[in-house]
């Protein structure tokens, strides 16, 4: 987008550049995840994000900021992904490490991620509407 030169100057800055591959922008969203080994959701407000769903579908783990009533909703913390205290970017980026550092955890929360979110795909909340209705139908 419109910082990516000032972020690769930031990246050159702090001896990054051997470290950082800059992957450019993609219509192919399934395709990018299926690359990635960690999501993370750095917006301070949410409010229901599809993002963090789409990774998480994809069977990659998140870490995100626990911003809004949405991401606790969607991510149970320490089961298939990790929260981190709103704007606090210390303890975001502390469970950035722990996913990064701990392939185990990774495969595990990832695996968990895929699963547990479905609870919010087409079918389940179609099924959660007509329960509804047949229980005010009564």
């Amino acid at each position: 987008g419109e910082d990516e030169t000032a972020l690769k100057n930031q990246c050159t800055s702090l001896g990054l550049d051997s470290s950082v591959e800059w992957m450019g922008r993609t219509d192919d969203v399934p395709a990018a995840l299926a690359e990635g080994s960690v999501f993370v959701q750095s917006s301070r407000g949410e409010g229901f994000p599809l993002a963090l769903m789409e990774a998480m579908a994809s069977g990659v783990p998140c870490a995100a900021f626990d911003c809004a009533p949405g991401v606790r909703e969607i991510v149970r913390d320490g089961e298939d992904g990790l929260l981190a205290p709103p704007g606090d970017l210390d303890s975001l980026a502390d469970r950035l490490l722990r996913l990064t550092g701990d392939r185990e955890l990774r495969d595990t929360m990832g695996d968990r991620a895929r699963v547990n979110v479905q609870r919010f795909s087409e079918a389940h909340v179609l099924e959660r509407w007509e329960a509804l209705f047949r229980l005010l139908d009564r």
